[in-house]
């Protein structure tokens, strides 16, 4: 059964999901997500969990991550670029590791910035400048599958525990 481009019970949920997620934002109040994709390599990983703020207050400027809602997809990607259209100003936005840009946003899809990430039990303040090492190692994930794999592997080994010690510790691999 397909409902508005609806397949299923759980892109259903994930949709009610996302629109109630909207409605917060809109409604002035900050939400968490967790990141699923691997687009915005290395300044987000999979299993962060993202803090969004609605988008009031700050202009929305080249570098800021922001949350698109477009249909039932939500997106968190950069802004590269404003651009002027008749309908007013859009937004150009790109995954850091992603060779191609989105097609341009409206204001009125950008329903949320990034203004932090937890990982590790910590909150991290995001930056809208993108340093020398993360960019180098963006340019090298959106052109090599090995290397994106081989970091997402990495740090999935760095991450498990086992009573609260790393793996490769517990192993004497170290």
């Amino acid at each position: 059964m397909q409902v508005a481009g609806i397949t299923d019970r759980a892109s259903l949920h994930h949709a009610d999901s996302l629109a109630l997620a909207a409605d917060v934002l809109r409604a002035g109040s900050s939400i968490r997500l967790k990141a699923r994709g691997v687009s915005m390599l290395p300044t987000l990983w999979p299993g962060d969990v993202l803090s969004v703020v609605p988008p009031d207050g700050k202009p929305i400027r080249a570098g800021d991550i922001v949350l698109i809602l477009r249909g039932s997809r939500a997106i968190v990607h950069r802004i590269q670029n404003r651009i002027e259209s008749a309908e007013g100003p859009r937004w150009i936005t790109r995954g850091d590791a992603v060779l191609q840009s989105d097609p341009p946003a409206s204001q009125s899809e950008i329903i949320g910035r990034i203004d932090g990430v937890f990982r590790d039990n910590r909150f991290q303040s995001l930056s809208n400048r993108v340093g020398l090492v993360a960019r180098a190692s963006a340019w090298i994930f959106r052109r090599s599958d090995l290397s994106l794999r081989l970091a997402l592997r990495i740090r999935h080994l760095r991450s498990r525990t086992d009573e609260g010690l790393p793996l490769y510790a517990l192993r004497g691999d170290c």
